[in-house]
């Protein structure tokens, strides 16, 4: 490898001087281009250039930043390096970690090496919080997290793909170039490598930022990779979702991560549900077209229930995202009790004992969270058969801090679950669990019954719960009628579950065999609405062996 320095330079004559002489202990070749400076500037690159490690590179005029440092690029190049770690003037980086960064090209030669500014308290606020908006829309337009910091000036390139991409592809010559670089270059498949690196910023520092213009320029800059990333957004998202093919439903990544989650609540906040609402469309395509054994699962689904050929699948896609959709709307507030039709109101208002709820993945159960405004003593817990339940609860509760439903991590429901369950019940809370996936410590603790005309597994568990808990047991979907108009189905599902021996396999089959009965009916009413996208007629491999028997 063959690694330079490029140092754009516009008036920054006496910072220059002070990060060469820092510079040059690391006998780094350095490429100094004068981006149209005034006299006493070029008179100190002159004066610099004398060395036999530096070159001077002159711009006729002020072109911009990302002018200057694409000059040095394709003359580094030219000259036959093969990395160039770009350094501003202005003194704000720290220059003795350069090691680090020459050691990270070593390990990573084909990576951008990307710094990510440490702050001190000579950081100014508005610089600190606007780059939090620039990296939120870089994650956008790349979707995934590769790009910690996009703004930063202190980085290495591959110059190989750079000059490639340069031959390709106009890019931002003013302040947006740090930013532009990087998203096309994570668009061409160039891997970027985080690097912390303290950033300060000197009392007389200069500073060539144009805080309106050159802002409508970032801005401008954003709209246009946004557009970019449309046409992309098939390949990019594949890339984000690449992950091994599994079969149990726990292996399947979830795709609302919680950085899709939060980020997608800060944008539905500042771009609209409207705007969204019309954006659903591509990113539906996106999943549709990328997520083959989704389509299969669908597909085999959507057989059982009356649907519209031959878009139904595409439909039942477009279903589920606006279904994420409504989510975010219903933690951002949008979605309030009025929207919700509760026919039984008067049956959960009228339970004053603690309960089990069963519900599914039909409809888009989130929203019924709107009831704790008409029901503000009440405690709603709900059982998640997932590994980030906190993470996600504690990213709800900081979006809407009156969002009051519990989430309780699990991954069997053993006998510390049940007591713990129990004292809550006991307490007069009410317990939400799914009845239609089945645990991820033990999937073949499962019986199979009819369900939409072919034989399905379903979990014990939920069942067998509530029958240890001895309390009444209820069945409540939520499902969507109308925009932003969903109805809350709440039905007694059971006084009590009686699982009792002897016979007590038979018992939980007749209590399964009712929930999926139920489950059925709303299915063939709401057909799109079912948003278990694996394969949810597959037999686990215990219960193979077993012939049928848990």
């Amino acid at each position: 490898m063959n690694v330079c320095v490029i140092i754009p330079v516009y008036n920054h004559g006496h910072a220059l001087t002070s990060v060469i002489e820092r510079l040059n202990r690391f006998n780094l070749p350095c490429l100094l281009i004068d981006d149209g400076s005034e006299s006493e500037t070029r008179q100190t690159l002159e004066t610099l250039a004398k060395a036999e490690h530096l070159r001077l590179v002159r711009l006729d005029n002020n072109q911009g930043k990302g002018a200057a440092v694409i000059a040095g690029m394709k003359a580094a190049f030219g000259s036959g390096f093969t990395h160039a770690i770009q350094v501003d003037a202005d003194g704000q980086h720290d220059i003795e970690a350069l090691g680090e960064c020459l050691s990270l090209i070593n390990h990573n030669p084909t990576s951008v090496i990307n710094g990510v500014p440490i702050y001190d308290e000579s950081a100014p606020k508005s610089r600190v919080h606007g780059r939090k908006v620039t990296n939120f829309w870089c994650a956008i337009e790349t979707v995934s997290l590769a790009i910690d910091d996009a703004m930063c000036g202190f980085r290495a390139y591959p110059l190989e793909p750079v000059m490639q991409l340069i031959s390709r592809q106009k890019l931002a010559t003013r302040m947006g170039f740090d930013i532009d670089i990087l998203v096309k270059l994570f668009w061409l498949g160039v891997p970027i490598v985080s690097w912390p690196t303290r950033v300060t910023y000197p009392k007389d520092g200069v500073s060539h930022f144009r805080l309106f213009k050159d802002n409508v320029g970032i801005s401008w800059l954003h709209t246009k990779l946004f557009l970019g990333m449309l046409p992309r957004f098939p390949s990019l998202l594949k890339r984000a979702l690449a992950r091994k093919k599994t079969t149990h439903w726990s292996n399947i990544s979830e795709t609302g991560n919680h950085f899709f989650l939060k980020s997608g609540v800060l944008l539905y906040r500042y771009a609209g549900d409207p705007f969204l609402r019309l954006m659903l469309y591509p990113i539906t395509l996106g999943y549709y077209l990328t997520q083959a054994s989704m389509r299969s699962y669908s597909k085999r689904y959507l057989l059982h229930v009356p649907s519209k050929k031959p878009l139904s699948v595409f439909k039942h896609f477009h279903a589920f995202a606006d279904m994420v959709l409504d989510k975010l709307a219903c933690w951002s507030g949008d979605i309030s009790h009025e929207q919700l039709d509760f026919p039984n109101k008067t049956l959960l208002l009228n339970e004053s004992r603690g309960c089990v709820i069963f519900t599914a993945h039909l409809g888009n159960i989130d929203i019924a969270r709107a009831i704790s405004s008409l029901l503000p003593d009440r405690t709603f817990n709900a059982i998640v058969f997932t590994k980030h339940a906190k993470r996600v609860n504690d990213l709800l509760q900081t979006i809407n801090p009156s969002y009051r439903l519990n989430l309780i991590e699990t991954e069997e429901l053993d006998a510390a679950m049940a007591v713990r369950l129990k004292e809550k019940v006991d307490a007069g809370e009410h317990i939400v669990i799914v009845g239609d996936r089945t645990a991820i410590a033990n999937p073949t603790q499962s019986i199979a019954v009819d369900f939409l005309g072919e034989s399905a597994y379903f979990p014990k568990g939920p069942f067998t719960l509530a029958g240890v808990l001895a309390c009444p047991a209820y069945f409540m979907l939520c499902l969507k009628t109308g925009k932003k108009r969903f109805k809350l189905v709440f039905e007694p599902f059971a006084d009590r579950l009686d699982i009792s021996r002897p016979q007590r396999d038979e018992k939980l089959r007749s209590a399964i065999e009712h929930y999926a009965k139920l489950l059925s009916q709303y299915c063939q009413q709401y057909p799109y609405q079912w948003f278990n996208f694996f394969d949810f007629w597959q037999v686990p491999t215990e219960q193979e062996k077993q012939d049928g028997k848990a």
